[in-house]
């Protein structure tokens, strides 16, 4: 990806990465583990995120004014946000959208309702697409299969280089068929489906 990327002289390079550590992991205070750990309805732990700090900073990076430089970010998380910062998280949505940034979020284990909800707004309205862990590896916890009515499932590096490809040439590029492991709902021969609303939606 970082040689797709690089064959580009109009592409701005910025990569970044915000976490905030659950129980058990390093780095942080005893307090502030505490504190990102909720208990849900059923009384099992659910760890909560910051993610509103992490979107809202990304206006302030220096980025290229050049209208052809491709702003892209990656927000990769298991957990939503706090439930009473949503309208922290709308602000840092809207933001992002016009400061022309595309989010592309990649959901991970552990996903919930709110938190699918939330990136595949963000995505919608930043212009990017919702990227998502699927259970064919056999690796790790199981994840949650995301309410949409088709997509292709290929490795994750094989994605994130089709979205810096079609960041770079602004069309859309279909995986190469080698590189699909198995496809979710029933598409159309030209990578068109029907969405829940009778809609025609692009399968990525």
């Amino acid at each position: 990806m970082q040689r797709l990327v690089s064959r580009s002289l109009h592409v701005e390079q910025r990569f970044g990465a915000g976490s905030s550590p659950g129980e058990g992991s390093g780095g942080g205070t005893q307090r502030g583990r505490r504190h990102r750990v909720q208990r849900d309805v059923g009384g099992t732990q659910q760890r909560r995120q910051p993610p509103e700090i992490g979107l809202a900073q990304l206006q302030t990076l220096s980025w290229r004014s050049d209208p052809s430089v491709a702003k892209v970010a990656f927000w990769v998380a298991d957990a939503p946000q706090h439930d009473d910062r949503g309208p922290n998280m709308n602000q840092a949505i809207a933001g992002a959208r016009d400061a022309g940034i595309h989010v592309y979020p990649v959901s991970a284990s552990g996903t919930n309702d709110l938190l699918e909800c939330t990136m595949r707004t963000t995505a919608l309205m930043t212009g990017g697409r919702y990227l998502f862990l699927a259970d064919d590896s056999g690796v790790g916890d199981s994840r949650k299969i995301p309410e949409i009515p088709c997509f292709y499932v290929t490795l994750l590096e094989k994605a994130l280089v089709r979205v810096a490809s079609m960041e770079i040439s602004g069309n859309y590029i279909a995986p190469d068929v080698s590189e699909i492991i198995r496809v979710s709902g029933d598409p159309a021969p030209d990578g068109t489906c029907s969405d829940f609303n009778g809609g025609v939606v692009k399968i990525f």
